[in-house]
């Protein structure tokens, strides 16, 4: 059952963590995996662990549908690929300042993309 991105937002404010789940590119079958992200300005930011060679980006790079469930709420959201330097910039500085400089450079590399997940259009 989903819900709406208002529904959610409280819940986006708070959480460190949320579920994304997504079409794998070759199986065809939905695919989750838990990640960090940054909720601002209604749009979700997302910065990939290993940048364009995590899995799941490659993923959502052919099919930029996902749905993302925090605190047993379910969205969906649409996909944009960041690849200008600027804008992954910006996501990286975000990501920084949620979660530390630190936990940045322990946990991720491959700083060459992000994303933004926005509200998709209801059917």
């Amino acid at each position: 059952f989903l819900m709406s991105w208002e529904d959610a937002r409280e819940a986006l404010k708070k959480n460190e963590e949320i579920k994304i789940t997504f079409v794998g590119r070759k199986s065809k079958k939905k695919v989750s995996t838990p990640v960090w992200y940054v909720f601002e300005n209604n749009s979700i930011l997302l910065l990939p662990v290993s940048g364009s060679k995590t899995n799941w980006f490659k993923n959502v790079a052919v099919t930029p549908q996902i749905d993302i469930e925090v605190d047993s709420i379910k969205i969906s959201g649409k996909c944009e690929i960041l690849t200008n330097k600027k804008d992954v910039e910006y996501v990286v500085a975000k990501f920084k300042e949620k979660y530390g400089e630190e936990e940045i450079k322990k946990w991720y590399s491959g700083f060459d993309v992000a994303v933004r997940v926005r509200p998709a259009l209801s059917k």
